[in-house]
């Protein structure tokens, strides 16, 4: 695993060994890319399928969906940016877990999340074992 700075000082991302991208990248590459939604809603449409929210719902409104909301993703993550760098909020210690706390159970209670929470655990507990359990040793660790 590697650390890669997403937003200078506030959101890093994982680089897992052998992957060509960091999470964060390989998500918003992902989550733009037609095929790849494609493909995702295919393999989970018996769920969507059974879940009334997404009734009426095309192939092509949930690709469309998935793609504006992966860009208000990022104008968000740009606002909530610029709003730490001025003490206004929401920013990013607003909507996003710390270091110092291990993500809660319950994110783990769908099928589908459970192999992000046992990835989000097995980060931790390799920022851990590398002396990075807080904020203030993660800056130290990127200056080093």
């Amino acid at each position: 695993m590697d650390i890669v700075e997403i937003y200078l000082d506030a959101i890093w991302s994982i680089k897992y060994e052998g992957d060509d991208q960091n999470i964060f990248s390989l998500r918003m590459s992902q989550w733009d890319d037609v095929e790849y939604l494609y493909q995702y809603f295919e393999r989970h449409r018996k769920k969507i399928e059974s879940n009334p929210f997404w009734s009426g719902y095309t192939m092509s409104d949930m690709i469309l969906a998935t793609r504006k909301e992966r860009n208000a993703l990022i104008r968000n993550f740009s606002k909530y940016f610029w709003n730490g760098k001025n003490g206004e909020h929401p920013d990013f210690e607003d909507k996003f877990i710390m270091l110092e706390k291990y993500p809660a159970d319950n994110w783990a209670e769908a099928r589908e999340l459970q192999r992000e929470y046992t990835k989000m655990i097995s980060v931790q507990n390799w920022l851990n074992s590398i002396g990075i359990n807080t904020r203030e040793e993660l800056y130290k660790y990127e200056q080093d």
